[in-house]
Order: structure tokens, then sequence, then C-alpha cells
């Protein structure tokens, strides 16, 4: 940060610690099995039908967790806590078919495919 054409001054980063919160951003990777079937993806649901921002993806006998936005949430009135509850996703496996079986909002969470994937 420069204060003026002769002075500056600059605050140290501590690595690590930066690398330990942007890494707090992602969920475990999901490592399908093409041998397994198609993955499915779904939302947790409240008794009124609105997404909790929540769910699961399933292939087989294996699961994964995700973390996306409620559907019934007001972006303007939303806390830190609430647009930060986003989390990153990966798909790291063999590849294959997603079914979604609900409306997904990952808000400012990242969608990343390391493998192709069908529609």
């Amino acid at each position: 940060m420069a204060i003026s054409a002769t002075v500056s001054i600059y605050i140290p980063v501590d690595r690590e610690f930066m690398e330990q919160v942007m890494q707090e951003d992602y969920l475990p990777e999901v490592k399908d099995l093409k041998a397994e079937g198609e993955i499915v993806w779904g939302a947790a649901k409240t008794e009124e039908g609105s997404n909790t921002g929540t769910g699961t993806i399933t292939q087989g006998d294996s699961s994964w967790t995700y973390n996306g936005l409620k559907s019934d949430l007001d972006l303007s009135k939303a806390t830190n806590d609430e647009l930060n509850y986003t989390k990153h996703l990966t798909f790291a496996g063999e590849g294959g078919t997603i079914k979604l079986e609900d409306s997904i909002n990952m808000g400012a969470g990242k969608l990343i495919f390391n493998i192709k994937f069908y529609r």
C-alpha cells in the first residue's frame, strides 16, 4: 500500500493462514465411479417445499453433502453467514451422467468438473 510517492507501508501476509481460509470454502471432492450408474443431485426441502440450501449427491452406496443457497433467501437482506454458506464443489471421479432432481443454487460457490460429464 503506497502512502505517497516516497513512503510505502507493507503488511506481511501469513500465507499458511490464507491458504487455510481459502481451503475452508471447498467441500470434499465427489469421486464417482461409472459402474455405479448415474449421479443423482437433490436438495433437502422444508415442509412447505422450499429448498433448504443443503442436499445430497448420491451414486450407488456413496453420498456427498453440498451447501448452496436457500430458495427463499432474500439476497438483499442476507447476512454474511448466509452468503458464506455456499461452498465450492468438485466432481473428480470417472465422469458420467448427473441427474438434477431439483433446482440447485450454488450462490458464489464454484462448480468444478475435472472429468467429462454428460447431460
